[in-house]
């Protein structure tokens, strides 16, 4: 795994992910670049996930999989979202993203995009990608204002009841509830996610993280 990044391999990938064009053959390329980046992220030894993720972040690798996740479909999306949530994972990842706010802001805008898109057509893989990147990045958020809108948005999205296909259950919360009511939110969640045990640890994960003046173990 090391020798393949010591020999700068996913370098030779990047142009197939920068390309515009919606070609065919070109689409194919570039899914099959995202599975090999897929591919090294997996890696199960702790240390060379580190050093994995040390190499996307230097080579720009984060961005390019950010933007597939905005304008990409199908599997092209769901393969960059793995990669996005698998940096994440790690602290250093995690650092990456939430150090610098525009950075930070971009990445919950396409994440809220991809809340919308799933909405409109259900998946529950989809789904729990996306919030468990959500559950990272608000734990992470040292701002206020971004907490808040984050609240005001993303969790009201969540409890919408666009998802009772994923979550098998009647939303049988008003909806109209206010989100700083955030124990009931809380407990509506648990109610309308209970179909998906991972997803229903998320999402309340999620909004605990958002609950004014809490403060997510570090």
């Amino acid at each position: 795994m090391l020798s393949n990044l010591n020999s700068n391999i996913p370098y030779y990938l990047y142009p197939f992910l920068q390309a515009k064009a919606d070609d065919k053959a070109l689409a194919q390329i570039r899914l099959s670049s995202l599975a090999v980046l897929c591919a090294f992220v997996m890696c199960e030894d702790p240390v060379q996930a580190q050093s994995v993720v040390h190499f996307l972040l230097e080579s720009e690798a984060f961005p390019l999989c950010l933007s597939w996740m905005d304008k990409g479909t199908g599997r092209t999306q769901e393969l960059a979202t793995l990669i996005v949530a698998k940096i994440l994972m790690q602290e250093k990842g995690l650092h990456y993203c939430s150090s610098r706010a525009d950075r930070l802001f971009v990445t919950l805008q396409v994440l809220t995009g991809m809340v919308d898109q799933i909405a409109r057509s259900p998946s529950a893989s989809m789904l729990h990608k996306v919030v468990y990147c959500l559950v990272r990045l608000s734990g992470a958020a040292r701002s206020e204002e971004l907490t808040e809108s984050m609240r005001s948005t993303i969790t009201a999205k969540l409890r919408d009841d666009s998802f009772r296909e994923i979550y098998q259950d009647p939303v049988d919360f008003v909806c109209n509830q206010t989100i700083q009511d955030m124990p009931n939110v809380v407990s509506g969640l648990r109610k309308c996610t209970k179909g998906n045990p991972e997803i229903s640890s998320l999402v309340q994960q999620l909004a605990r993280n958002l609950t004014p003046g809490f403060r997510p173990n570090p």
